[in-house]
């Protein structure tokens, strides 16, 4: 609809207004004409707003990637010819794009045959789907047990479940079952934690053919907290909790059971430890184990045990050589059965570091170790089977001592001829096989075999017999050094212990080991304990310090600064305990302490005797503080120094 300018043509004359009118009325005509087209036009708005149906697809102009298309219809036209060819039809021919999507990237392991792009589509579907079911399985990155068909009923075999759910996730949680999980094996995971409800219990059985021991086998960088692990089988070797070579792992609130071999050994443990490192073993409570609810062979280090519980809980180290040792093990908290600190080695410590606090002891079986007692009590100590070996044992107040039944435990009052002095020589001075000397570092030292001569195998013994009870333990106790030349030989054998009878005559005799080191090589001085029991029959001990083996020759040095001998007090006796001040003469920082003047002195001692101090360790009322030696000679003469006002 247009509109056209009407031209007026008529010239206005004012005169003749005739003409004028004629313009206007031309005007008003086209006008009218003009709004009939606009109420036409409007109509046709309305009626195709009103409308559903579509404008034809070929009145639709097209601008797009289909070539040669000038309309929407001519585009649609064409890609359905193309459907119909291609994935209808089956033709060969290959579309750059189907062909590319039937050939995915080779990280994708398609579930089915491809033969069409609709089955890439679908496989990835399936897989998908799949996919999600797991990811349900799990809260929080959790793979929860029973969600991988875990029965917990006792009965079923929940192996390839719990198998299955370790590796889907490193974090696992074992929800309480109805009764128990029932595993051929719990094998863990590296890096894993494995979380139980309540002590959720997994029963362990060997399956024949299938089971491989030991049954609960643990994994480095891992947390297993709140489990009860059960061995259902009652005679099964090496069977046991194995941390062999495995670091970093903490076991909390759990429950080992039923480890046993009863057929011979026993070889089975509720938790084995060999080589490993790291370990904590927290609240943890053990029951029914054969040969010790927790072993630490050789190699181990840094292991924290607390808190641990058991009605005849077992703890045993036992390293079968030097090498490697074991290393910071600290025990805090739980009543202990048995404690087995069992060293086998002869050349150097393979226990090192060994520490309780906070502990009862039923029963402590040491040969060796470094080890120290804190807030601890120790109700009964024994010697275990095999060498008496000597350790660096601090007992902290665990137990007490008696009074040393050695009165010159510094090897003052020593000859070779007479029946008055304490110790007895084999040689005489001239032999220069002993020597008294003043260490720059170690203080005043009795020395045998001073200058490591070859072939020389030099003792002296303590003269009277020390009277003993077959019921009772004894420690012990030596401070010293010892050197070993190339060629030395029963190295650490440096006091053996005879036992008598009523009348003297010896029941039998074992060496203590004392100062273990290498051939070719020396032990720093130390105090030294070992723990003695009197056979059945006995009543005295005789003891002979020596720097071998008595019948073997050797160029070893053993250099004596104090040796004592006492009874293990488990029940507090008032007039028993604490009494080292009664003995004859000790060491007290450095300083030589006597109760009476020595009876004698070795004549080739090589010490400026006119300077020589003893201390009164018990000053008395018109007694002395001190004696010093005026002339030397064996025994010499004394003089009280430091009268002392009644």
């Amino acid at each position: 609809m247009i509109f056209n300018r009407r031209v007026i043509t008529k010239f206005l004359d004012l005169v003749n207004l005739k003409n004028h009118n004629d313009n206007f009325t031309e005007i008003q005509s086209d006008l009218t004409d003009h709004e009939g087209r606009i109420a036409g036009a409007q109509s046709d708005i309305t009626t195709h707003k009103a409308s559903t149906a579509a404008h034809p697809a070929e009145h639709v102009t097209y601008s797009g990637g289909v070539a040669g298309a000038a309309n929407i219809q001519e585009a649609v036209d064409f890609v359905d010819e193309r459907l119909d060819t291609i994935i209808v039809g089956g033709s060969e021919e290959k579309d750059p794009e189907l062909t590319d999507i039937k050939t995915p990237d080779p990280s994708y392991t398609p579930g089915r045959s491809i033969a069409a792009a609709g089955d890439v589509v679908r496989d990835m579907q399936k897989q998908f789907g799949e996919q999600l079911a797991e990811t349900e399985k799990r809260t929080d990155g959790w793979a929860n047990l029973t969600e991988f068909d875990a029965a917990g009923d006792g009965t079923t075999n929940d192996t390839a479940s719990t198998n299955e759910a370790f590796a889907a996730s490193k974090a696992v949680i074992i929800p309480r079952p109805a009764i128990s999980y029932r595993l051929s094996k719990f094998q863990g995971v590296t890096g894993q934690t494995v979380k139980g409800f309540s002590k959720s219990r997994i029963d362990l059985f060997k399956e024949t053919g299938v089971s491989v021991v030991p049954l609960l086998g643990l994994s480095s960088d891992s947390t297993y907290e709140d489990i009860h692990f059960n061995s259902l089988e009652e005679d099964l070797e090496w069977n046991r909790g194995d941390l062999t070579n495995k670091s970093n792992v903490i076991l909390r609130n759990c429950k080992i059971e039923g480890f046993r071999h009863t057929s011979g050994g026993p070889n089975a443990w509720g938790l084995y430890l060999d080589k490993s490192s790291n370990i904590t073993i927290d609240n943890c409570d053990f029951e029914n184990n054969s040969q010790a609810d927790i072993a630490l062979v050789e190699g181990c280090k840094n292991i924290t045990i607390n808190n641990a519980r058991g009605s005849n809980l077992h703890l045993n180290l036992e390293p079968n050589g030097p090498d490697p040792s074991i290393e910071n093990i600290s025990v805090r908290g739980g009543h202990y059965k048995k404690v087995e600190l069992l060293e086998n080695s002869v050349l150097a410590y393979s226990i090192k570091n060994f520490s309780m606090d906070s502990c009862v002891v039923e029963n402590l079986l040491y040969r060796g170790g470094s080890a120290s007692f804190r807030n601890t009590i120790i109700k009964k100590i024994s010697k275990p089977f095999g060498l008496a070996i000597a350790g660096v044992v601090d007992f902290g107040g665990a137990v007490s001592f008696g009074k040393s039944l050695i009165q010159d435990t510094k090897i003052f009052n020593i000859s070779n001829t007479g029946t008055v002095s304490d110790w007895l020589a084999g040689y005489t001075s001239t032999n220069e096989m002993y020597r008294r000397i003043d260490d720059p570092r170690d203080g005043l030292l009795f020395v045998i075999n001073p200058d490591n001569k070859a072939g020389q195998s030099a003792s002296i013994s303590h003269r009277a017999a020390l009277p003993v009870d077959e019921n009772k333990e004894y420690t012990l106790v030596m401070t010293s050094k010892a050197k070993y030349p190339i060629g030395s030989v029963f190295v650490g054998y440096q006091v053996n212990v005879s036992y008598r009878n009523a009348s003297d005559a010896a029941i039998s005799n074992e060496w203590v080991i004392f100062n273990r080191a290498p051939v070719g090589g020396s032990s720093d001085l130390n105090t030294e304990t070992a723990v003695i029991k009197p056979p059945a029959g006995c009543t005295s001990v005789r003891l002979t310090l020596s720097n071998t083996n008595t019948s073997t020759n050797s160029p070893s040095s053993l250099s004596i600064k104090s040796i004592s001998f006492h009874e293990i007090i488990y029940t507090a006796v008032p007039d028993q305990l604490n009494e080292v001040n009664k003995v004859h003469i000790y060491n007290d920082n450095q300083k030589i302490y006597a109760s009476e003047p020595p009876n004698a002195l070795p004549a080739s001692t090589t010490i400026g005797l006119k300077t020589m101090v003893l201390y009164n360790p018990n000053p008395v009322a018109g007694g002395y503080s001190t004696w010093e030696i005026i002339t030397s000679g064996n025994p010499g003469t004394w003089k009280g120094v430091g009268a002392i006002a009644p």
